[in-house]
C-alpha cells in the first residue's frame, strides 16, 4: 500500500484517476534506466488531468509545508506538473512554496542555467525535492545534488510512484527518506 502518511482519500482518488486515464498499461516497456518491464505507469497521463494534479499538488505541498521546505522542484520533465500542481496549491491555501526545476545539464543558451525557476536564494532555506516515479532513484538524486551544490538542505524527497526497484534503498544509502503516495502493489492492483 501507498506511505501512510498521505491521507488515504487521496492516495484513493489518485488510483481511481489512474484508472480513469490509462495512466497503468501492461506490457513491454523500455524505461529510463535502460531496464525493462511489464508494466508502465504514466504519470504525465495522469497529472494532466486536472483532478488528478488538484489532488496530487495537495499532497506533495502539505508534505513539503510539513518537512519546513521552502521550495519544491525536482528534475526535469518528470517532476514539473508536480512542481506547478503543488505550488498552485500552496498559494490557494495561504502557503509561499516556490517552485523550481533541475534540467539533465546546464543550457548552453539564455541565462545557462541548471537548476530553473525560483530556487531560494538563501542557501539555508530548506527545499524538497519531488519526482513523478522512482525507480533508481538516478533522476532525484540528480536533483538532490543539484540543490546541495547551492548549499540548500533537503527537507524531504517526495514521489508520486515507488516502483519499489532500488531508488528508496539509493535514497536511504545518502540519508534520505523517500515519502511515496502510490506503491507499485497499488498500481498493479489496477490490472
Amino acid at each position: 500500500m501507498g506511505n501512510k502518511s498521505f491521507d488515504e482519500d487521496a492516495r484513493c482518488a489518485l488510483l481511481d484517476y489512474a484508472r480513469r486515464t490509462g495512466a497503468f498499461s501492461r506490457g513491454q516497456f523500455r524505461l529510463s534506466g535502460g531496464g525493462v518491464s511489464d508494466w508502465y505507469f504514466d504519470a504525465r497521463r495522469l497529472l494532466n488531468d486536472g483532478h488528478a494534479a488538484f489532488v496530487a499538488g495537495l499532497a506533495i505541498a502539505d508534505a513539503a509545508r510539513g518537512a519546513g521546505a521552502k521550495a519544491v522542484g525536482g528534475p526535469a520533465v518528470g517532476a514539473v506538473a508536480l512542481v506547478s500542481a503543488a505550488i498552485i496549491q500552496s498559494a490557494m491555501n495561504g502557503g509561499a512554496l516556490a517552485g523550481f526545476y533541475v534540467r539533465e545539464s546546464r543550457k548552453d543558451h539564455g541565462a545557462a542555467r541548471l537548476i530553473e525557476g525560483l530556487f531560494p536564494d538563501d542557501p539555508s532555506a530548506p527545499v524538497a525535492i519531488v519526482d513523478d516515479v522512482v525507480t533508481s532513484g538516478a533522476s532525484i538524486l540528480m536533483a538532490i545534488d543539484a540543490a546541495e551544490a547551492r548549499g540548500n538542505p533537503i527537507a524531504a524527497t517526495i514521489c508520486l510512484l515507488d516502483r519499489e526497484e532500488g531508488g528508496r534503498e539509493a535514497l536511504a544509502a545518502r540519508g534520505y527518506e523517500l515519502k511515496t503516495i502510490l506503491s507499485a502493489a497499488d498500481v498493479l492492483s489496477l490490472g
